[in-house]
């Protein structure tokens, strides 16, 4: 066991030694971290300010990527009404109305005029004797009216009907032209972005340079203490799982001494000397396991049938 614990000692001083070691090693590179804090910042800076950058940026090609959506739909939008547009204008072209007219007071003056003329020829043929020739002339003239102002009111419609969709689509084209001018607005602050990216990124270029060096023997000195600090670790568990296997070897080595103790005072108990209370609070348990015994014996002779 001695051998163990002096074993013990020398990985303590061990252990000790690669501390302190940690310590100067981390130290040295804190120190010169320190001393070239300026030219190192200049690298971490601009760094930082890239990064900055592509974060604005990240957000400014979110907007831009929301409003080429909301543009195209606008415009897909626009473009299924000039298809609607285009039916509606061949459905008034289909319509042979006699009045020509594309103006609404013209085409009210028609509508009215064609409704007099209708009036007067139904008043016509119910209350004057005329031929059945006249008359079927009469009703046949009736027909072409009734025909015709069925006609300029069915166009009416369809061209009422065309306005109202030519000023949805007037609106949704301003709407479209205004979601592409903000988009051309964030397009244009994402291009000064990249373009100061750029810029950042020769400067980078050129601070890494001037800092080569200086970065170079900072991540040797970094190499240096972070194996330092990994041996220091390697040895720490190592004196862990030493101290607990020495801990266990005193521990029973002390419970080997104490059982031998034991029976040494419980061995001159026997023999009828007289023990202190100490002794006898050594021997209590196995008193115990003996009277416990006793007890046992005696409750099997009780069972026991008598010869």
């Amino acid at each position: 066991m001695s051998k163990e614990k002096d074993n013990l000692i020398k990985l303590k001083e061990t252990v000790e030694i690669l501390k302190r070691e940690r310590e100067r090693l981390n130290k040295k590179t804190n120190d010169f971290v320190l001393k070239n804090k300026k030219d190192l910042n200049a690298v971490f800076d601009i760094k930082f300010k890239i990064r900055d950058i592509l974060e604005k940026n990240k957000k400014f090609l979110v907007k831009i990527r929301e409003l080429k959506t909301e543009r195209n739909a606008l415009n897909q939008r626009v473009s299924d009404i000039n298809n609607d547009i285009s039916e509606l204008k061949k459905d008034i072209d289909g319509i042979s109305s006699k009045d020509g007219s594309s103006e609404d007071d013209s085409r009210n003056n028609a509508i009215t005029d064609l409704k007099k003329k209708i009036e007067k020829l139904e008043w016509t043929i119910q209350t004057k004797p005329v031929s059945i020739k006249q008359e079927d002339k009469m009703q046949d003239q009736l027909s072409q009216l009734v025909k015709s102002l069925g006609q300029i009111k069915e166009k009416t419609k369809i061209i009422r009907k065309l306005k109202r969709i030519k000023i949805k689509k007037n609106e949704l084209k301003q709407q479209a032209d205004e979601k592409h001018n903000e988009l051309l607005e964030e397009s244009n602050k994402s291009e000064k972005l990249y373009n100061g990216l750029l810029e950042l990124k020769n400067q980078r270029k050129e601070e890494e340079e001037k800092a080569k060096p200086l970065l170079e023997e900072l991540n040797q000195l970094k190499k240096t203490a972070d194996s330092a600090h990994q041996k220091y670790i390697e040895y720490v568990e190592v004196l862990k799982k030493e101290e607990k296997s020495i801990r266990k070897e005193i521990e029973k080595e002390e419970k080997e001494e104490k059982e031998e103790e034991t029976k040494k005072i419980y061995d001159s108990f026997k023999k009828g000397n007289k023990l202190s209370l100490s002794d006898l609070m050594l021997i209590e348990n196995k008193l115990d396991d003996e009277l416990e015994e006793g007890e046992k014996i005696i409750e099997k002779s009780k069972d026991a049938p008598a010869e």
